[in-house]
């Protein structure tokens, strides 16, 4: 009767993040077809540019301790660990506008034009104060405020980026972005009603030690990790054309809306059950529980890479414009790696749950060394295109993705 009751409320949680994550991705996908006509593929390439740089900084945001907001058993552990991870956000954030400042007057590069080199640490402290915010609400199983805060951001950035895209304003898609987060942070802070002395960073150097393994094994990993995530867009901006970049950018863009409608909201959810099973020591339940989320995933994948595969380059004409086509082949081809990641980056949480911070730093590693070895040499000794290079890509994702299911499936096993 319990498990039948854990059951109906994991579905349930998961449903309220997909319906809100569903219209997060809805709303600026909808507005696209506005914003591929008011930006150029350039803009777009400018806007994928600082999204690439600003994911790669993020990842040491608070020393990554908003991560480990959920696995005190004690409310008031929780509470330690939310404060040191802002503290130590608000530290980044300065420490990386003051890097900026060097950079701007010392070495110029066109993350200068339009001051852009500016945005980047402004949304990254914000982002990582939303992090933290939203975290401490998957905790408290605050679906519903988690599912509004990102459609909240989502809307935000689809009305500031329409609006500033009609006055011609080049960054109008960075500007949203920032405005998106810095909205959805305010909502969750004021939702949320934290008492003021929530926010002491007094006695934190226990949870600190504590969890000092998000800082010591999770951030140098991650970072690498990210730079193989966004290896595309750097490679392809210092190697190809800025409208090449923009062509993929778009793709890009497109393509994450069902890694974050499905992933994302599917992994929220995931990591709060799967970490109950295991602190429980249900572990046959654990196990059954990943292996069916992994089949729904991929299932769930091949409907849409399908989709894509098939019918990209048409979907992509009629939608954004005829001068998009180039982007829709481009969807056509990742639409086979957006299956292996839509399959199991979602579990990947499982490593987080089972204390195995030292299995995601060896994958990061490994996939950072191997992804830009590969494109490197295809790029500098084949010489290949751009269609060329994404097919290398795909078959690269494929090898890399399966490794770490194999990782996930094993760290459940070593619980037993």
């Amino acid at each position: 009767m319990k498990l039948k009751l854990f059951k109906s409320e994991f579905l349930s949680n998961l449903s309220t993040q997909m319906l809100g994550t569903g219209l997060a991705q809805i709303l600026p996908l909808l507005i696209m077809p506005l914003l591929s006509r008011l930006y150029s593929e350039k803009e777009f390439a400018l806007y994928s540019t600082f999204l690439a740089y600003s994911a790669v900084l993020i990842v040491a945001t608070g020393g990554r301790y908003y991560v480990a907001i959920i696995l005190p058993k004690k409310e008031k552990d929780a509470l330690k660990v939310f404060c040191l991870s802002i503290a130590l956000t608000i530290l980044y954030t300065f420490l990386l506008f003051v890097v900026c400042l060097i950079i701007f007057y010392g070495f110029p590069n066109t993350l200068n034009t339009h001051g852009i080199i500016f945005l980047i640490p402004l949304y990254v402290g914000f982002f990582g104060l939303w992090q933290s915010f939203f975290n401490l609400s998957i905790r408290g199983k605050r679906f519903k405020l988690t599912a509004s805060s990102k459609v909240i951001q989502a809307t935000t950035y689809a009305t500031v980026s329409g609006l500033l895209g009609l006055v011609l304003t080049p960054v109008g898609l960075i500007i949203g972005k920032i405005s998106g987060i810095v909205f959805s942070l305010y909502h969750l802070k004021t939702r949320l009603k934290l008492k003021k002395d929530t926010y002491s960073i007094k006695n934190l150097k226990e949870v600190a030690i504590k969890y000092s393994d998000y800082p010591k094994y999770s951030i140098l990993p991650n970072f690498l990790g990210t730079l193989s995530t966004q290896s595309l867009i750097f490679l392809i901006g210092y190697y190809f054309t800025q409208t090449e970049l923009g062509f993929y950018g778009l793709t890009n863009m497109c393509l994450m809306a069902p890694l974050g409608l499905v992933g994302i909201s599917f992994r929220d959810v995931f990591y709060q059950r799967i970490t109950y099973l295991i602190n429980e020591k249900q572990i046959n339940e654990a196990k059954s529980f990943f292996l069916k989320s992994t089949l729904m995933l991929v299932f769930i994948g091949v409907i849409i890479g399908g989709v894509l595969f098939f019918f990209g380059e048409l979907i992509f004409s009629l939608v954004f414009g005829d001068k998009w086509s180039i982007s829709g082949e481009l969807a056509s081809i990742l639409s086979i790696s957006l299956i292996f990641k839509l399959g199991v980056s979602p579990t990947s949480s499982i490593l987080n749950a089972t204390n195995n911070v030292k299995t995601v730093s060896l994958w990061q590693t490994i996939y950072f060394v191997t992804t830009f070895t590969t494109l490197l040499l295809a790029i500098l000794y084949f010489k290949t295109n751009l269609y060329i290079l994404l097919k290398v890509y795909i078959l690269h994702e494929a090898i890399l993705y399966s490794f770490y299911y194999y990782l996930q499936f094993k760290s459940l096993k070593q619980n037993n």
